[in-house]
């Protein structure tokens, strides 16, 4: 009963955190001087306030870091698109509306809803997963509870980087390098017209990196603390550890006239990543031919499939797709094909419960 209790509390506190930030926005917008563009309030960083006769300095130094902007809220978006996306070989501008905007970041945050009812099924069936599945291991059980929650903290970096972002997709620059640095692309347009390499290479390594723990909490709930668990300790160590500089864009083809790279994940995140969701993959299919009650279940067996491919088509589908056309319609379609994916995993195992309880009734 105290385990049931943490884990429904500490699901609730991450659901919770969620919801409130979705609300929230740390950037706040306001219309620069020198534009008529609605740009991100971080540009007064880069322009001190003008200065009064009746300022001082600290009244200045207090001006920059926190300054007195106009009242903004979570649906406040730039009024105008970057202008990278009005690149020749973009032409994405008119996908990048508030209101368009706005529907990317509600889809980002609904994720949390399939990923929290995957906590609440295994919460409320407990003993019934304890007894069938996990052994009355209560380890077991407490992995198998938490591992949605892991998978929306995976979530919650690559939405940083597209809340830095304006929640635009954009060509990806180095905001930090000069025009006259010759190991970058050069910058046709401002920085802040581009989207932010460095943090979209840490949101998607983050990604990665907590999907993997996301699906190894998984197998080893199913399936126990058996051998592969000394395969997946040094792996975790690998995909943490490893070189991160080491990219698999580096060694696909580009996209594009401008050659835009894809996949900024390093080398070792994505074998952790491989590895893991070859054990999520072989977990599912062996909870279900393990069991006389559900392997003849063609219900199960098409949710499960459904959870499968739309979890996996959704992210290739992102990661490809949507950020080499940059249009936000294709990084929506992205986000709906993962919470279909979240969505048939959940009612995948809350009918797995359910013939559990038919058959023992």
């Amino acid at each position: 009963m105290f385990l049931y209790r943490t884990a429904a509390i500490l699901a609730l506190f991450v659901a919770a955190s969620g919801i409130t930030s979705a609300f929230q926005t740390p950037y706040r917008y306001t219309e620069r001087a020198t534009s008529r563009r609605t740009r991100s309030s971080f540009t007064w960083l880069h322009s001190a306030p003008a200065l009064d006769d009746n300022d001082d300095g600290a009244t200045i130094i207090n001006d920059k870091i926190h300054p007195r902007l106009p009242p903004s809220y979570g649906w406040t978006k730039p009024s105008e698109p970057k202008q990278s996306l009005s690149r020749s070989d973009i032409q994405q501008s008119h996908t990048a509306k508030p209101w368009i905007l706005n529907l990317v970041q509600a889809a980002h945050w609904s994720l949390g809803i399939p990923l929290l009812v995957n906590s609440y099924v295994f919460c409320s069936q407990f003993e019934l997963w304890s007894s069938a599945v996990a052994n009355h291991d209560p380890t077991r059980m407490l992995l198998l509870i938490l591992y949605p929650m892991v998978t929306f903290m995976s979530a919650l970096f690559p939405i940083v980087s597209h809340s830095y972002d304006d929640w635009q997709l954009a060509p990806f620059r180095d905001q930090h390098a000069s025009n006259n640095d010759t190991t970058s692309q050069p910058l046709e347009y401002p920085a802040q017209d581009y989207g932010n390499d460095r943090l979209h290479r840490f949101g998607y390594n983050m990604l990665f990196l907590f999907l993997s723990f996301s699906s190894l909490m998984e197998y080893h709930a199913l399936c126990g603390n058996n051998n592969m668990l000394l395969v997946s300790i040094p792996m975790c160590l690998y995909g943490i550890l490893g070189d991160q500089n080491h990219l698999v864009s580096q060694h696909i083809p580009r996209r594009g006239a401008h050659q835009e790279p894809i996949v900024p994940v390093p080398v070792c995140t994505t074998a952790l990543f491989a590895y893991s969701q070859t054990l999520w993959l072989v977990a599912l299919v062996g909870l279900m031919v393990s069991s006389n009650v559900a392997a003849g279940s063609s219900s199960l067996w098409l949710a499960m499939g459904i959870a499968v491919v739309g979890q996996t088509i959704g992210g290739v589908y992102e990661g490809v797709v949507a950020e080499s056309t940059f249009s936000q319609w294709d990084h929506l379609i992205s986000i709906a094909i993962m919470f279909t994916g979240f969505s048939a995993e959940a009612y995948f195992f809350w009918d797995y419960g359910n013939h559990f309880l038919a058959a023992t009734m």
